[in-house]
């Protein structure tokens, strides 16, 4: 299964036409020479609530789970890098369009990065920026195995008398 940070990267890529231009960022990681954009994962929210079926199988009950989450990046650009105009106008782009439906990707909301940081600044160096929020399906399959035997206890009251069973 892919990972979404490589998928981000990728639709990245193809925004600025530069092949393998976008890197993952990671805390205390070396900065990359040159120009270059970096993916940072923020937040995943489900906004609802899941579909969910169950299907029985040999090793018991497989719980199938689907449902929309919002995931958000961060795409900061190197100093004076000018392709985050490319990427903030890519959106519409048939090629675009393509490659993040193809993915599973639904873009939601786009807004320029306030940069005033002084973590950012010091350690990538990063002046540009967007935030990019998408709906993306996501699909689960859990074994929730199967129940062999049960021992239940009840105890009912009621004004005077308790029933035990």
């Amino acid at each position: 299964m892919k990972t979404d940070v490589s998928i981000i990267m990728k639709m990245v890529d193809l925004a600025v036409g530069v092949p393998k231009y976008t890197y993952p960022m990671y805390e205390n990681s070396k900065r990359p020479e040159g120009d270059y954009a970096a993916a940072k994962f923020i937040s995943e929210g489900n906004p609802g609530v899941d579909s969910i079926t169950y299907k029985d199988s040999s090793n018991g009950v497989i719980q199938f789970s689907e449902g929309i989450r919002i995931i958000t990046y961060d795409i900061m650009f190197s100093r004076d890098d000018e392709k985050v105009i490319l990427l903030d106008s890519s959106f519409t782009r048939p090629d675009i369009k393509e490659y993040m439906y193809t993915e599973g990707l639904f873009i939601l909301q786009k807004a320029k990065i306030n940069n005033k940081n002084i973590t950012r600044e010091t350690s990538w160096e990063v002046r540009t920026g967007l935030r990019l929020q998408f709906n993306i399906l996501r699909k689960t399959e859990i074994n929730v195995g199967q129940i062999d035997t049960a021992i239940i206890n009840n105890k009912i009251t009621n004004d005077n008398y308790t029933i035990t069973t």
